[in-house]
């Protein structure tokens, strides 16, 4: 017998400690066997024990060697495994060193100012992003391209979050983005791309501006000229750098004056359908769009083909009181809403050229990339979230306890139908919560119902109301509703009209009910209700609207109203013309296309448990009920992801969620976010501290100093320590701050 010296044994044991400590091998094997008896025979003949499956897989099971730890070479084992003729795949596990990444409010000198992400005085008027931060979520490893008038790359607390590889100019041809002003044109809006790029990613706690939605997220900026941009530029954009971008943050669109109809040009569509099909590998690029600022102008988005784009999100503004501002554009392509609207001075607060920092972003412009930032944390905790994926989870969590006209749409989801608001403001800890477990959505399945195909009059005492029987079982997604109408003008015009007859008095006012003067587009209205009785109005009267030259044309009227209800049974369609306007308009034809699957990824669920809060939602994800958002007297554990009526002993919270941090909690009684000192909440990998993971090592290096005075195991912990070495080197994690 060969005995070791006690420094060799203490050298062994401490190499062992250091080992088990930061991660190594250990006595398991994850195991791929295609028939559960070859599984249970396979880890007999390897004096293993077949411990089960592994995570809902059918074909995969963890091993475990339980005879005694250190008496065996392990490589060994995994070479007589990998060369069994039933087993197709074999790995030794490890533990992996993770920790929970520390987290902290900003102290940057707007953060105060910043009541969209976090309205400490009146909590729920916000997007809810906070809860995310302290989960660790912040955008890592995602990737977003702002499409705009140019981004100042050295911005200070933007730079270090700019992929300058993921930048160009259509107007220098190069990776050169930064905007400039206009000598003739002082009211240009020359920041805006950089304000979009801040309200993103601003660099978290430097002491400059604020802090973005994700706040480690990568950008890139495609700058295009707005007044000479081709379609040909459109599609470039779209389909930059597609497999890397993961979402394309676009505040821009058609002009809101009430009387323009404007969709993507036939290169420009093909370019979103390339996007969608193609980009990040096959998930599709996800596009956000701005749902424009023409309400104040009685414009909608139904007449702006970008938003209204089954391949895009439209994304719309809240004040912060919780109602639509006036400005805002109702229509029923719009997901979800974003506050970003207050009293001036105190709206979002962003970077601008110059190295400046501003408060006063707003409008749609500002909710779209606050939207795109919330779903760089959602591909954060899940990159394989497809397009239509994103969709679902905004339809799935966003909060509808809000003003607005929210009716149950025949699916369980509830969508507002005045369309000012679709399913409600995001909510970014809801969508990130159901994203870590969702279950990736089917194959859509287009289905296409001629609903009129010869000229029809539509007047003001001529309605037209036809019925479609729909017989293809699916859960609905997208409904569009192609359409094409001329106007018929009446008997005292003498010509039609277009945009360049337009003048100041052609205004719709509380007065002046309608800016028509004779005939006209804004007089037509479209409603669509489902088998469900559940109505969408689809295009509704535009008063400003006085184009009579032209209606529209294989227009693709498109709803998201009907999401996740069935397709089965009657479907009404409604095409009016305001009896008070003279003239009419002449349908051509009209084609009802159902956008389905046949299976929805997740079922709605009626009733949560009382752990959830009743104003969000719940699901089975991964097996097991999780809430959107726990309720009120519930606390987010955030290793497990379950809503809990307590934190463990030594845990603190903040934002409704268990979190240990370095120091004491405070002695006021049961804490609060308002008891804990901002800047000195962090992550931990031990309760009690860095002290309390001393104190385990040193526990651990004491047992060792005792297991070294007794020598029964020295040969074979000897050669396990050369397995060790021959399977892995030691590495210690960096903890990030």
């Amino acid at each position: 017998m060969v005995i070791m010296k006690q420094e060799e044994q203490l050298l062994i044991c401490f190499s062992l400690l250091i080992t088990l400590s930061y991660g190594g091998y250990v006595p398991q094997w994850v195991v791929s066997i295609r028939s559960e008896y070859d599984a249970n025979v396979v880890a007999t003949e390897n004096g293993l024990i077949n411990k089960g499956k592994i995570g809902g897989f059918q074909d995969m099971y963890l091993y475990c060697y339980y005879a005694g730890e250190f008496d065996v070479e392990y490589y060994k084992i995994t070479e007589s495994l990998k060369n069994h003729s039933k087993v197709d795949y074999v790995e030794q596990e490890k533990t992996l060193q993770h920790v929970l990444k520390d987290f902290s409010f900003p102290d940057d000198p707007y953060w105060e100012y910043q009541w969209p992400l976090y309205d400490k005085p009146d909590p729920g008027s916000d997007i809810n992003v906070v809860p995310a931060w302290i989960e660790g979520v912040s955008g890592e490893n995602t990737y977003a391209l702002i499409i705009d008038n140019g981004i100042q790359l050295n911005h200070p607390d933007l730079q270090d979050n700019i992929d300058t590889s993921l930048c160009y100019s259509t107007i220098t041809g190069s990776n050169d983005i930064l905007p400039t002003r206009r000598l003739s044109d002082p009211e240009y809006p020359y920041g805006h791309g950089t304000e979009c790029a801040g309200v993103i990613a601003m660099i978290h706690d430097n002491d400059i501006c604020g802090a973005g939605v994700a706040y480690h997220a990568t950008i890139g900026g495609f700058q295009m000229d707005f007044d000479r941009k081709t379609p040909s530029d459109e599609a470039n954009a779209f389909n930059f750098k597609s497999q890397i971008i993961q979402v394309s943050s676009n505040s821009w669109g058609p002009l809101d004056n009430g009387y323009t109809v404007e969709k993507p040009g036939y290169v420009s569509n093909e370019a979103l359908i390339e996007g969608v099909t193609s980009g990040r590998n096959g998930l599709g690029t996800i596009y956000v769009f701005s749902a424009g600022n023409g309400g104040n102008k009685a414009d909608s988005c139904a007449a702006d083909g970008y938003a209204s784009s089954i391949y895009t999100i439209a994304i719309g503004s809240l004040n912060q009181d919780g109602n639509s501002p006036t400005y805002e554009e109702a229509c029923s392509a719009k997901m979800a809403v974003a506050y970003s609207n207050s009293r001036p001075g105190n709206q979002v607060v962003s970077t601008w050229p110059e190295s400046e920092c501003v408060r006063n972003f707003t409008g749609t412009s500002a909710a779209t990339p606050l939207v795109s930032g919330v779903i760089l944390l959602a591909l954060e905790v899940n990159p394989k979230l497809s397009w239509r994926d994103i969709q679902y989870l905004i339809a799935y969590t966003s909060n509808s306890n809000i003003d607005g006209s929210f009716q149950d749409n025949g699916g369980g989801l509830r969508y507002d139908d005045s369309n000012y608001n679709g399913f409600g403001v995001i909510n970014a800890i809801s969508l990130v919560t159901r994203a870590r477990y969702w279950t990736p959505v089917g194959p859509v399945i287009r289905n296409e119902y001629t609903v009129v195909n010869r000229p029809i009059t539509v007047n003001g005492s001529n309605e037209f109301e036809k019925s479609i029987t729909v017989e293809q079982i699916g859960y609905l997604e997208h409904v569009v509703l192609q359409t094409t109408f001329n106007i018929i003008l009446d008997s005292t015009s003498t010509r039609c009209l277009d945009a360049s007859d337009y003048d100041e008095s052609m205004v719709c006012t509380e007065e002046n009910s309608s800016a028509c003067r004779g005939a006209c587009r804004g007089a037509v209205s479209i409603t669509l209700c489902s088998p469900s009785g559940f109505c969408s109005t689809l295009l509704p009267e535009r008063c400003n609207d006085f184009i009579s030259c032209e209606g529209y044309t294989d227009w693709p009227f498109m709803s998201v109203a009907f999401w996740g209800a069935k397709s089965t049974g009657t479907w009404v369609v409604t095409m009016a013309y305001n009896d008070e306007i003279p003239g009419g308009a002449q349908l051509t034809s009209m084609v009802l296309m159902l956008y389905t699957v046949q299976n929805r990824p997740e079922d709605v669920v009626d009733q949560c448990n009382e752990a959830c809060d009743t104003l969000t939602g719940c699901s089975y994800g991964n097996g097991t009920r999780y809430c959107d958002t726990c309720g009120a007297g519930y606390y987010r554990n955030v290793t497990s992801q379950e809503c809990v009526r307590s934190c463990s002993t030594g845990a603190c919270v903040i934002e409704d969620t268990c979190v240990f941090y370095n120091g004491t909690c405070p002695a006021t009684g049961s804490p609060t976010r308002d008891d804990l000192s901002e800047r000195d909440i962090t992550f931990i990998i031990v309760g009690g501290g860095t002290s309390a993971f001393l104190f385990v090592l040193a526990a651990l290096f004491a047992v060792c100093c005792c297991c070294s005075r007794r020598n029964r195991h020295s040969m074979s912990m000897n050669k396990d320590m050369i397995n060790l070495e021959r399977n892995d080197s030691i590495q210690v994690p960096l903890v990030k701050n």
